[in-house]
C-alpha cells in the first residue's frame, strides 16, 4: 500500500447485506438468521436469560448501587465531587440521574445495563459482518454476551455504557474507511469523534481508544494524499469535538467555584491512588476465566483475510483498549470489559473460518458459565432479605445522629433515607488504604469530624474485606462504638459468592 488510491482499493465496500446473505445461506433457519432484527432479538433474549434472576438485587455490586444512590440524591440537589466525592466523570452520574428520574428501583438500571449489553453485541456482530466474516457475526455477538458474565458485565458498570459508544464508533469508522482513504471524512468520521467525546465523560481511560480512532482518521487522510494543512485542521476539529463535553463540565465547576474538587476527582486523585494488594492474583484470575475466549480471539488475529487497513484498525483498537486496561493496574475483573469488545470481533473472525464453529461456541459457553454460575432467584431474595433486615436495624437504633457506613453496602443510605455525613460516602475511601488521602479531604481528619458529630448508627463488617486495610480508620470507628454505642448486633449479609457478617452499633450518644 504505497498510495492513497491503493490503500482505498484494499478496503471492501461497506455493504453488510451481501455479507449477511453469504453467512446465512438461503432458506430455512439460515434465512431467518439473515435478519438483523432477529440478531438483535436473539441478543436481547440471551442477555435477559443471563441476568433476569438478578433484577431487583439491592446489593448486586457495590459500584452500581453507589452510582444509583448518588443519582437519587442528585435529584435532591446534591452536587457530585462537592457533596459526594468520586473519581468517575460526570457523564456516568448523569446517565444514572436520567434513570433515577424514571424509577428508584434498582431493577431499572439493571435492565438498562442488560439491554445495553445486547445492543453492544449487536454492534459487534455488524462490525464482524462489515469485515467480511458473516458466518462469525452472530456468534461474535453471542460470545460477547457470554464472556461479560465472568467479568461483572451487564450490571451497570461504566463499560456497560461506553462499550456501546466505542463499539458504534468503531463500526462507523469502518463504514467510512473507504471514503476516508479517498480523502473524505464525512459525517461518520465526525460522529465517531462525538461518540468518543461522550465516552470520555463516563471514564477517563477511554481517552486511549478515542485517541486511536482520531489517529486512524488522520492516517486515512494522510494516505489519501491530503495536504498537511488539511490534516492539521481536521486534527484540531477532532480534538475540539472530543474535548467539548469535558470542557463544558469543567467550565461549570469553575464557574460554580468548585474547580479544585473537580480537578482533584478527575486528575490528581487518579495519579495519587496507590496500587492495591493481590493484583497478581486478580490478573491470573482474569486470564483463567477467559482462556477459551482469549484463544478464540488470538486465533482470529492469526487466521483472517482482512485487508491491510482493516487489520491495522482492529489491531490498533485492541492495543488501545489494552493500554487503557494497563493504565489502572489493579486488575479488578470489571476493568477487563473494554477489552472484550474488540476481542469479540477478533473471535468472530476466527469463527467465520472455523469448521466446527458451533462446537467452539459451545465450549466457550460451558467454560464461561463454570466461572459465572448464573443465578437462581433465591440469591436475589436472600440478598434483599438481609439488606432489608440491616436497614430496619439502622432505622430502629438511630437516635437522631445519623448513619455512618464505614464498611458495608452504601445503598443502605437509600434504604434508610439517611443523609450523608460526609462527601466520602463510598466506604472504600475510609476503609481501603489505597484510597487514603486520595480525595481533596484528609481521610482521618474527615473521619474524626464525623465521629465528633456523634453518628447514631455505625455499620462495619466484622472482618475487613478490602486489603490493604486502613487500620487507623478502623480503630477510630471501633473506639467510638465502644465508648458511645449501647446497641450491638451482627446480621449476615447474603451475597452470591460469600456471606459477610455485618456489625451494627446503634443507640449511640454523645
Amino acid at each position: 500500500m504505497t498510495t492513497g488510491d491503493s490503500a482505498a482499493a484494499e478496503i471492501p465496500a461497506a455493504d453488510t447485506g451481501a455479507t449477511a446473505a453469504t453467512a446465512a445461506g438461503a432458506g430455512g433457519i439460515g434465512a431467518i438468521l439473515e435478519s438483523r432484527l432477529v440478531w438483535l432479538a436473539l441478543f436481547v433474549c440471551l442477555a435477559l436469560a443471563m441476568k433476569v434472576t438478578t433484577f431487583g438485587d439491592l446489593n448486586r455490586h457495590i459500584d452500581e448501587s453507589f452510582y444509583f444512590l448518588v443519582a437519587q440524591r442528585m435529584h435532591e440537589g446534591l452536587l457530585v465531587y462537592v457533596d459526594v466525592w468520586d473519581r468517575k466523570p460526570l457523564g456516568l452520574f448523569l446517565a444514572y440521574y436520567a434513570i433515577a428520574a424514571v424509577s428508584h428501583s434498582v431493577a431499572s438500571f439493571q435492565i438498562i445495563a442488560c439491554l445495553l449489553a445486547a445492543a453492544t453485541a449487536y454492534v459487534i456482530a455488524l462490525i464482524v459482518a462489515r469485515l467480511g466474516a458473516g458466518k462469525g457475526a452472530l456468534l461474535a455477538g453471542v460470545s460477547y454476551i457470554i464472556i461479560i458474565g465472568p467479568y461483572v458485565g451487564s450490571t451497570g458498570q461504566t463499560p456497560d455504557f461506553y462499550n456501546l459508544l466505542i463499539g458504534t464508533g468503531a463500526l462507523l469508522m469502518l463504514q467510512q474507511s473507504e471514503r476516508l482513504f479517498q480523502g473524505e471524512v464525512g459525517w461518520r468520521g465526525w460522529t465517531v469523534m462525538g461518540l468518543c467525546a461522550i465516552a470520555l465523560t463516563f471514564k477517563q481511560t477511554t481517552v486511549f481508544e478515542s485517541a486511536f480512532f482520531g489517529l486512524f482518521l488522520l492516517y486515512g487522510l494522510f494516505r489519501s494524499g491530503a495536504s498537511p494543512g488539511r490534516i492539521m485542521r481536521v486534527a484540531m476539529i477532532c480534538a475540539l469535538i472530543g474535548a467539548a463535553p469535558t470542557l463544558l463540565i469543567a467550565g461549570y465547576y469553575w464557574n460554580a467555584g468548585h474547580w479544585s474538587e473537580f480537578w482533584n476527582a478527575m486528575v490528581t486523585s487518579n495519579l495519587n491512588k496507590a496500587e492495591s494488594g493481590g493484583k497478581l492474583h486478580r490478573f491470573q484470575g482474569i486470564l483463567l476465566c477467559g482462556v477459551v475466549f482469549f484463544t478464540l480471539a488470538g486465533l482470529g488475529f492469526y487466521r483472517n483475510t482482512l485487508n491491510r487497513a482493516d487489520r491495522l484498525f482492529l489491531i490498533g483498537w485492541t492495543l488501545a483498549a489494552i493500554v487503557g486496561f494497563l493504565s489502572v493496574p489493579n486488575f479488578y475483573d470489571h476493568y477487563t470489559l473494554p477489552l472484550l469488545a474488540p476481542l469479540s470481533v477478533a473471535a468472530g473472525l476466527f469463527l467465520h473460518r472455523a469448521d466446527k464453529r458451533l462446537l467452539w461456541v459451545a465450549v466457550l459457553i460451558f467454560y464461561s458459565i463454570f466461572w459465572y454460575k448464573p443465578d437462581r432467584g433465591e440469591f436475589t431474595e436472600g440478598s434483599n432479605r438481609s439488606m432489608q433486615e440491616i436497614a430496619s436495624a439502622i432505622v430502629k437504633h438511630d437516635g437522631g445522629g445519623g448513619l455512618l457506613v464505614f464498611d458495608g453496602p452504601p445503598y443502605l443510605y437509600a434504604l434508610t433515607g439517611k443523609p450523608f455525613l460526609s462527601p466520602l460516602v463510598f466506604p472504600h475511601h475510609f476503609n481501603h488504604a489505597i484510597e487514603h488521602n486520595v480525595s481533596h479531604l484528609d481521610t482521618h481528619a474527615e473521619l474524626d469530624r464525623i465521629l465528633a458529630g456523634n453518628p447514631g448508627v455505625i455499620v462495619i463488617e466484622q472482618e475487613p474485606r478490602n486489603f490493604p486495610h486502613n487500620w487507623g480508620s478502623r480503630k477510630r470507628v471501633l473506639d467510638y462504638a465502644a465508648g458511645h454505642c449501647s446497641h450491638y448486633e451482627v446480621i449476615t449479609l447474603e451475597e452470591k459468592y460469600n456471606d459477610y457478617e455485618i456489625m451494627i452499633f446503634g443507640d449511640c450518644t454523645a
